[in-house]
């Protein structure tokens, strides 16, 4: 990142790199490959809006059937933003932004247009500037992928002989502030039965930030609150973090078993699914999420994440509007559902033979 600060105008991208991801809430379950960073954009933000129109769109868009468009995860080619035609509007889709520089931010015209940031512009402008990096300092054994993965850039650093390779995700960020967290509605009131007040007061402080999973539109990432809150879920001996890792673990040998790897089903979707389970699930034990209890706390939690995929319907823990599994295929949701099924099914057996 010197190297990328020092080419023309890379000082929009800030010092300020912060571990994300697993690794960084140690809920990794296996080899260290791949790993998560963020880095801030330093670019002064004069206003922020979630709601509205705009009045540009990318070229393709406007024809998205035109076999000669290319993949919009491909940064190898340089999309073309326009004017819309008249009449035509284009919203700010829900759980989205826009993003407005300050007048005087003069370094970061390459990445605006109509002094609004556009943060497919800005990962163009991160991948050539790493691939300039990459090239500058002869870096063999380093590659970086051509296509987007969500918000993130993939880099690769090749493993010597014996050594497996690593993915480091690079994804630019703006801000902490400019959307606060409850812009959703949490905390809810069943939040606070659960939860005490200084855990909601710390993910809270943490706030939003916005992420470049969009052409025009950035997205409102809670990926700082989620952290925050997997990090302070449990207290004392109790075993919630745990059975995430468990239904990490089953949920990557059923990919490992499948043909097709259950494409689209993420650890971020477990972990959802493990805050809606802390939430709603309310015992009236209060030992019930003790170490002690962990079989039956997991063999809930893996109910609760079959209902999930049966109906296609897991919200957002902050944002509830958005369905995470709506845009799943309903196929590998059922056939997963099954695995699911099986495994609690496994496990009661296994406690009545006890």
């Amino acid at each position: 990142m010197d190297h990328v600060r020092k080419q023309e105008n890379g000082k929009i991208y800030s010092r300020d790199i912060r571990k994300a991801g697993s690794h960084a809430t140690r809920t990794k379950i296996r080899k260290a490959d791949e790993f998560d960073v963020n880095i801030a954009l330093n670019i002064p933000v004069a206003d922020v809006k979630t709601k509205g129109t705009v009045k540009y769109t990318y070229k393709d868009n406007l024809n998205p059937r035109d076999p000669k468009s290319a993949s919009p995860e491909n940064l190898n080619v340089k999309r073309e933003i326009v004017a819309l035609p008249k009449g035509r509007q284009n919203h700010i889709p829900i759980g989205y932004a826009v993003v407005k520089a300050e007048g005087n931010a003069n370094m970061a015209s390459k990445v605006t247009h109509n002094g609004d940031i556009i943060p497919r512009k800005v990962q163009e402008d991160l991948h050539s500037k790493i691939n300039t990096a990459i090239k500058a300092l002869k870096l063999k054994d380093v590659h970086i992928s051509r296509n987007a993965h969500g918000p993130a850039l993939t880099l690769t650093k090749a493993g010597s002989k014996g050594k497996h390779d690593i993915n480091i995700d690079v994804t630019t960020t703006i801000g902490d502030k400019h959307v606060p967290v409850s812009v959703y509605g949490w905390p809810r009131p069943d939040t606070s039965k659960v939860l005490s007040k200084n855990t909601i007061d710390r993910i809270n402080n943490v706030g939003t930030h916005m992420v470049p999973k969009g052409g025009e539109f950035w997205n409102v990432s809670h990926s700082k609150t989620e952290k925050e809150l997997m990090r302070g879920l449990d207290t004392g001996n109790q075993c919630r973090r745990q059975c995430y890792k468990m239904l990490k673990a089953d949920v990557q040998i059923w990919k490992s078993r499948s043909t097709d790897n259950y494409p689209g089903i993420s650890s971020h979707l477990l972990k959802h699914s493990m805050f809606w389970m802390n939430e709603r699930h309310q015992p009236n034990d209060k030992d019930y999420w003790n170490q002690k209890n962990i079989h039956t706390c997991y063999t809930d939690s893996l109910k609760a994440f079959k209902s999930h995929l049966d109906q296609c319907k897991l919200p957002d823990y902050f944002h509830p509007m958005n369905n995470m599994l709506g845009k799943k295929d309903k196929d590998v949701c059922h056939r997963l559902a099954g695995c699911v099924e099986e495994r609690r099914n496994e496990l009661l057996h296994m406690k009545l033979l006890k």
